[in-house]
């Protein structure tokens, strides 16, 4: 970059970064160089800045893969097995086959419905069925 212009170089990759403050309600865009390359964020900002960074985030891509099973009513040993076998930039399909009580009992927990209301939805599955 040169010190008069504050511009990145030609060759050097920038990203346009949009930034919106939901308080204020106002936008800023502007340019950011965080290098073309590993290599090159590391020359930027360190071995240790970049790799706490892509930590940080493979934790949280890892959190998100075990929050999707738990969310979806899958098992925690199911959850637990995902979170260990997760490797940052494989894409895996994970079907699960949902837990429809699970997912009641989930709605009354939140407060999405009340006991009451699952009671009687669940009185009237099983009629429907023909339990008595």
């Amino acid at each position: 970059m040169s010190e008069d212009t504050q511009q990145p170089a030609a060759e050097e990759k920038t990203d346009v970064i949009e930034v919106k403050s939901q308080k204020s309600d106002r936008t800023v865009e502007f340019e950011k160089s965080f290098g073309d390359s590993l290599q090159d964020a590391i020359n930027i900002y360190g071995e240790e800045v970049v790799f706490t960074i892509f930590r940080q985030q493979a934790i949280i891509k890892c959190q998100a893969k075990v929050r999707n099973i738990l969310d979806k009513g899958g098992k925690v040993e199911d959850a637990i097995a995902a979170g260990q076998n997760y490797a940052p930039g494989v894409v895996t399909r994970t079907r699960i086959a949902a837990d429809p009580f699970a997912q009641l009992a989930n709605k009354v927990k939140t407060g999405k419905m009340t006991k009451e209301e699952l009671r009687a939805q669940l009185e009237a599955q099983l009629e429907a069925l023909g339990v008595e």
